[in-house]
């Protein structure tokens, strides 16, 4: 639009602008206020707990699960931007899944694992 080469643009948009080019940062979902707050909730009355019973943690035993999924994700290349050094980087939800999936429940305590399970395809855990 400006008829000028992209060397020049490039040029401008580094020395004059001060932006350079970055990947997006990845995270397992962007959280609402409300989320945010709970969370933040959660976490300072745990840390209250855990002040009055230093052996608190000794006594959790908790469990994960996780979806195996196949996908094409997106490159880091692909999710490159210009920003300036005040901006903060763009933020991306991870890419839906594909029609492949299993799920696999780990059971762990302070000392580490108890128990691993693999729930077969189609079937629902209670």
């Amino acid at each position: 639009m400006v008829n000028i080469d992209r060397v020049s643009v490039r040029r401008i948009i580094v020395k004059n602008l001060n932006m350079k080019k970055v990947c997006a940062k990845t995270v397992p979902k962007n959280l609402t206020i409300d989320q945010k707050f709970n969370h933040k909730e959660i976490c300072s009355d745990t840390l209250k707990i855990i002040k009055n019973d230093q052996f608190f943690l000794n006594n959790i035993i908790t469990c994960d699960e996780t979806w195996i999924f196949t996908y094409n994700p997106e490159t880091k290349r692909q999710s490159m931007h210009w920003k300036t050094p005040t901006s903060p980087r763009i933020k991306k939800a991870r890419m839906s899944k594909s029609k492949f999936k299993a799920i696999l429940i780990v059971f762990f305590e302070i000392k580490g694992i108890i128990f691993v399970e693999w729930v077969p395809s189609g079937q629902t855990v209670n």
